[in-house]
């Protein structure tokens, strides 16, 4: 229910125009809380190998968020330029892949988690962050 809240509460931080600009320590409390809760929810239990199973996350992790994250750039360039709302929609968008990994996946290490779940997660909040600085915006209202 925690992945579903924040993949809702990142689309409506990023994509809202009610107001202008988010705290980022609202988006990093959201995503840290998002951390903790995943890894104490951990079952421990190892049921791949650790390299397999980790390189298998990823890139379902990966190939599972390019749509949302294309569907986020998109509808970005319709305001202007805000790095947090970048960071709340690309978290938002990522956290799509992570509600699926988190349904599936049987692996339930914290090693594995944090490199095969949370990584991939944070890292693809960061390139949408990354690749929506480089995007031009049709619009400059907030």
């Amino acid at each position: 229910l925690l992945i579903v809240a924040g993949v809702g509460g990142g689309a409506l931080l990023g994509l809202a125009p009610s107001r202008r600009t988010w705290p980022l320590g609202w988006v990093a409390a959201g995503a840290g809380a998002m951390v903790v809760a995943q890894l104490l929810g951990r079952s421990g239990v190892q049921v791949r190998p650790f390299l397999t199973g980790t390189l298998g996350c990823m890139g379902t992790e990966v190939a599972l968020s390019v749509v949302p994250l294309a569907l986020a750039m998109v509808l970005l360039c319709r305001s202007a330029y805000q790095p947090v709302r970048a960071l709340a929609a690309g978290l938002s968008a990522a956290g799509v892949s992570l509600l699926v990994l988190h349904v599936h996946c049987p692996d339930g290490t914290a090693d594995h988690l944090m490199l095969g779940h949370l990584l991939p997660w944070g890292v693809l909040a960061g390139v949408a962050v990354f690749i929506r600085s480089r995007l031009p915006s049709r619009s400059f209202a907030p």
